[in-house]
């Protein structure tokens, strides 16, 4: 036996043993996503290196070590492709592997029954010593080895893809190297198939690859434990639906469960705006940067859904889109809409025996005057008082469910801005002197009157001013400001009224949510948490804003705007 022909064995060899035992290692991994495939594909790259020895040996039984070898070779895509399919995700559109697995068992019955059909090999001829047999092939073996590198290029566009969506070291590692395993031996095998080589390298490039992958196991005895599948099925088994944004605002990925809320196939969503994608999220999202947006869909019944947005950042820290975590919150605000329902109905039912009492109690105040010690008529004065206060507690809270439901009629008219804070300060200066506080102005008398709701500003301004009184410390200032802001790009021409005061501030985790309902601080006087809701909500009736800036210690001021006037 030559040295050439010696090594040609010893490559072999070393060929069946390295893939035997690859195919053990993935058989002992049952759990890991393609692992059954893989055992199969290396085990017939294994009995394929075997019969190609066994065939060189120069027996009676050539060609039946040939026919091995091509039952073994023909197997070798079908296994390549079922495991890309598991590997990938992409299993679950081929219910039916045998579908994949039709033209190797095709191709079997095609081999025992050649004699009678010849479509297989026209001619085979038993070889010289250590050498194959000599074969023409039949129109079938041509067409198989073309479908089989149709297999192989699926398998690979397919795990290219998820090489690239890909972003940890380990999962582009093992992609890499099932990448490198099937594609020099198949090129190995195509340049010797197309006669462009005199030597059949495929046995050394399987050698090679097989001992890298041995390697790599052991370095890494988890390597294909971990399965880049992971990923994917852990996106697409989310209950929420998920969604990334580029910069142009364009859907470039989904999963399922954002195709089923968006009542959209995903071919229809991908690449397109995410207005025309999925109106009623988009008109919602706009180019605005908040964190969350809850919007609703109008079908057979309303469903609310909850969008948490976040940035998609590179390595570099360079944002390139947005993501958008989506949630059907529907249970939840039926609940919330039942309990709106229900606090409304009996703050309603409270109003009329607390207009009662206050009632009575007016009476009862007018008619003991004169009979009762002034300790007595103190504390009638003070029930009084705190009744009052009760039912304006009650008539905010019906205002704030009216403005939520957008119920509450609005009466615009021309409004004098020192006109309202004159009758404001009236009202309150009672607390003022309580506190020695004092109220400096800064409205510019040449300022245009405001077009807006006399009531409700009058309102939001008491509520302004009742928590710049609350909070700040005696003998301290007020500051109660107006100007005219010109338009610009971004906003119309609009008149800023600013309350401040010189209290205690408010602390920044607070601050994002003090616009909220039942929002209060931790100290006893904070107040019931409505007054603050019922002024951004009165003030957005209006298409107006509200604001505030403030800093522990150094105070708190509350700027909101109104439209003015036309001149």
């Amino acid at each position: 036996m030559d040295p050439f022909t010696t090594t040609q064995y010893l490559f072999l060899l070393l060929c069946t043993a390295t893939s035997m035992q690859l195919a053990f290692y993935a058989w002992q991994r049952p759990s890991v996503v393609g692992s059954r495939w893989f055992a199969l594909m290396m085990g017939s790259v294994g009995v394929w290196a075997l019969a190609y020895v066994l065939e060189m040996g120069n027996g009676r039984w050539q060609v039946m070590w040939y026919v091995l070898r091509l039952v073994a070779q023909t197997l070798v895509p079908v296994a390549w492709l079922l495991f890309t399919l598991a590997l990938t995700g992409h299993m679950a559109g081929w219910k039916r592997p045998f579908y994949i697995l039709s033209p190797f068992l095709l191709s079997c019955i095609l081999f025992l029954s050649n004699p009678l059909h010849h479509l297989v090999w026209r001619q085979i001829t038993p070889s010289a010593t250590h050498q194959l047999v000599q074969v023409v092939y039949g129109p079938w073996l041509i067409a198989y080895l073309s479908l089989a590198y149709l297999y192989f290029a699926v398998g690979l566009l397919w795990l290219l893809q998820q090489w690239r969506e890909q972003y940890g070291t380990l999962y582009r590692w093992q992609t890499a190297s099932i990448l490198l395993s099937i594609t020099l031996p198949a090129a190995a095998y195509l340049l010797f198939w197309l006669r462009l080589t005199p030597l059949d390298l495929t046995p050394l490039a399987v050698s090679c690859v097989n001992l890298l992958l041995l390697l790599r196991i052991s370095t890494s005895p988890h390597l294909f434990d971990i399965t880049p599948i992971a990923h994917r099925l852990l996106i697409e088994s989310m209950v929420e639906g998920v969604l990334v944004l580029n910069r142009q605002n364009r859907v470039v990925g989904l999963n399922r469960a954002a195709t089923n809320m968006a009542r959209q196939p995903a071919a229809a969503m991908l690449g397109q705006p995410i207005e025309i994608a999925w109106p009623a999220l988009g008109h919602k999202l706009g180019n605005n940067d908040q964190e969350r947006v809850v919007f609703e869909v109008d079908g057979e019944s309303m469903t609310y859904y909850e969008a948490s947005l976040s940035p998609v950042s590179n390595g570099r820290c360079e944002v390139y889109g947005r993501l958008l975590l989506v949630r059907d919150i529907t249970a939840q605000k039926q609940r919330e809409l039942l309990q709106q329902d229900l606090t409304r109905s009996l703050v309603h039912d409270l109003r009329a025996p607390i207009s009662n009492s206050l009632f009575a109690l007016e009476m009862l105040k007018t008619a003991v005057a004169d009979f009762v010690s002034p300790e007595d008529l103190m504390l009638l004065e003070m029930t009084h008082a705190n009744t009052e206060k009760t039912l304006q507690l009650v008539n905010q809270i019906l205002d704030i469910h009216r403005l939520e439901a957008g119920k509450l009629p609005l009466c615009f008219a021309r409004v004098t801005l020192t006109e309202v804070v004159a009758r404001v300060l009236a009202a309150e200066h009672g607390r003022l002197t309580q506190k020695a506080l004092r109220v400096v102005q800064d409205i510019p008398p040449h300022l245009p009157p405001a077009w807006t709701d006399p009531s409700l500003l009058e309102r939001i301004l008491q509520n302004l001013l009742d928590n710049a009184i609350k909070y700040s410390p005696y003998g301290e200032h007020i500051h109660l400001s107006a100007r005219l802001e010109e338009a610009n790009d971004s906003t119309p021409r609009r008149l800023l009224l600013t309350v401040a005061d010189a209290g205690p501030g408010i602390l920044p985790e607070l601050q994002t949510r003090i616009f909220e309902k039942y929002t209060t601080g931790k100290d006893a006087g904070s107040g019931s948490g409505l007054g603050l809701p019922f002024c951004q909500l009165a003030l957005a009736a209006q298409g107006q804003q509200i604001w505030l800036e403030s800093t522990p210690g150094k105070g708190t001021s509350f700027t909101f705007s109104l439209a003015p006037t036309t001149q």
